[in-house]
């Protein structure tokens, strides 16, 4: 049996499926379990800050099993305070500057 990052500090025991493929394969089935599971325990218990660059719409694109996607956003907004930043990415334009682009210089 697994457990969080101490940085998650919550002291919720995560067990990884056993599917019989190996990790490559489970890596991204893996990911999206684990911030369901993460979510589930925390739903109605303690709060929770997530950020993300998509938009709730493009999460079943991310996410192996679009029904656990649906879940899962629906456990985030029971209760939620949304705050939607529009803008440019300060990371982005970091990363753009870092690299010697030019801002706004696309992809």
């Amino acid at each position: 049996m697994g457990s969080l990052s101490p940085g998650l500090s919550s002291g919720l025991p995560i067990d990884q499926p056993d599917t019989g493929q190996n990790h490559a394969d489970t890596s991204q089935l893996f990911d999206a379990d684990l911030l369901f599971e993460v979510v589930t325990r925390r739903y109605e218990k303690r709060s929770l800050v997530l950020t993300t660059n998509l938009p709730f719409s493009e999460w079943p694109t991310i996410f192996p099993n679009a029904g656990s996607a649906i879940a899962l956003i629906d456990r985030l907004i029971h209760h939620a305070e949304i705050i939607t930043i529009e803008g440019e990415s300060y990371r982005r334009r970091a990363a753009e500057v870092t690299r010697g682009r030019p801002l706004g210089g696309g992809h």
